[in-house]
This record gives C-alpha cells, sequence and structure tokens, in this order.
C-alpha cells in the first residue's frame, strides 16, 4: 500500500476536487510468481503493480496523448508540466544511467540485444507518447519477453526500447538516493539542489527499518508525515464526532 494514512484521507475526501481517480489493478496475465532479478536478487520488485508501467496507456483514455510514470520511492520538487511538454520523436523517454548494457546486464541476456554499447536507461522516471505507444502495441511486446525471459521490468524495457527511446535530462531522475554508500559514496551538492525529482533506486529506502534509511535521509525527512499521521487521524476522527 503506496498511500500514507495522510493522503488516503485526502484521496477520499478532496480527490474529486483535483480530478484524481485511483484504478483498480487489471487482470493478471503475467505469472509474477515465475519471475527473478538476475541482477539485484530483490524479490520485492516481482510485485504485480511494478509492472502496471507496461500498461499505462490502457489506464488512461484514448484521447490522452502523454503520460508520466513516477516509481512510489520519488519527491516531485518542480513542476512535471515542464516534463510532459518535453520534445519526444519516440514512444518512450527516460533517463540514461551511465551504464552500458553490456556492464549492466547478465552476459546470458547479452544475445538479445543489438549495440550492447547503449546505455541503460532507469525506469523510475517514464514519460510516453500514448498514441506511438498504442500504435506499436509495445504493451504485448513487453508481456512476451518478461514471460520468456522471466526477468523483470528493468530489462524488458530495455530490450524493447534499445536506443530508440528519447533521452531526458539527468535532472529528471536523481536515482542514487538509494544506493549503499559504498556504491555511491558521495553525491554533489549541487546535483541535488538542482534535482527535479528525487529518486530512492536502490535497497535503501528512507522508510524502511530492516535495511536502514540510509545517508540521503534528510533529503526524505522534510517530506516524512509518519509522525503526524497518527494525529491528524485522531484529530478528524474527533471532529466527526
Amino acid at each position: 500500500d503506496a498511500l500514507t494514512c495522510i493522503n488516503r484521507e485526502l484521496v477520499s475526501e478532496e480527490g474529486v476536487a483535483f480530478g484524481l481517480k485511483i484504478h483498480p489493478l487489471l487482470p493478471r496475465r503475467i505469472d509474477f510468481q515465475g519471475l527473478s532479478d538476475s541482477k539485484l536478487n530483490r524479490s520485492e520488485l516481482s510485485r504485480p503493480e511494478v509492472f502496471v508501467r507496461y500498461y499505462v496507456s490502457e489506464y488512461l483514455p484514448e484521447d490522452a496523448h502523454r503520460a508520466i510514470w513516477l516509481d512510489t520511492d520519488t519527491i516531485v520538487r518542480s513542476s512535471l508540466g515542464t516534463l510532459y511538454r518535453s520534445r519526444m520523436r519516440h514512444a518512450l523517454a527516460a533517463v540514461p544511467l551511465v551504464t552500458s548494457q553490456r556492464h549492466y546486464f547478465h552476459p546470458k541476456f547479452h544475445v538479445h540485444f543489438e549495440n550492447l554499447d547503449n546505455k541503460v536507461f532507469n525506469t523510475g522516471v517514464l514519460l510516453y507518447d500514448l498514441q506511438k505507444w498504442r500504435k506499436h502495441a509495445f504493451s504485448k511486446k513487453l508481456e512476451d519477453i518478461t514471460r520468456d525471459l522471466g526477468e523483470l521490468d528493468t530489462l524488458a524495457l530495455n530490450l524493447v526500447f534499445q536506443g530508440r527511446y528519447d533521452d531526458l535530462d539527468l535532472r529528471w531522475n536523481l536515482g542514487l538516493l538509494g544506493e549503499d554508500a559504498a556504491v555511491v559514496p558521495f553525491i554533489p551538492v549541487s546535483c541535488i539542489q538542482y534535482a527535479h525529482v528525487l529518486h530512492w533506486k536502490g535497497p535503501k529506502k528512507p522508510w524502511d527499518p530492516i535495511h536502514g534509511p540510509g545517508q540521503y535521509y534528510y533529503m526524505f525527512k522534510e517530506f516524512d508525515h509518519r509522525e503526524s499521521c497518527g494525529q491528524l487521524l485522531q484529530s478528524r476522527a474527533i471532529q466527526r464526532i
């Protein structure tokens, strides 16, 4: 459940005023239990909601031309209107990593790539051209690759769109905040200061007591309303009485 109690209150009471709509998950088309991640070995990444990004076009009406996907471990600090209006030539836009496909994915998958020197893109922040997406039936292509290879969404998306996606500025997905300090020991202050979207990609989620909040918890703390959550619900319950 990605909604905090405060968010649930806002969605239930004021959501209609903001044009907010919650969609039930579509019926499963992939056996998520049989999927794995040969690189990260994180079982929580095989949950059904992770694959909603395959079907964004099916949750939105036909006259919706674009859509933005944000992982739940992101914080938006700029207007997404700028991102939404980005110039696009392809069906998908994403932030590329510095790592090549050759070094990121397991060697057993190398045969499926056209050019292993292409950069891997992260799937935590995505911009869709829904008309192109529907025209080329990308949802079905992603389903097929995921089912055939038994791997998660990052491999499938990079295989389908290898070299055929639009690069987004790094500021739209600063995805280093959840990495171990041994992997990413330092992020320049300017990168954090000017980032449009903060993304805790990696095992260190700031709200996770098991793996620890990580070295960049202070960036999350000002948005962390868990302590006041109970007080809010209690006060609203009293008001209703």
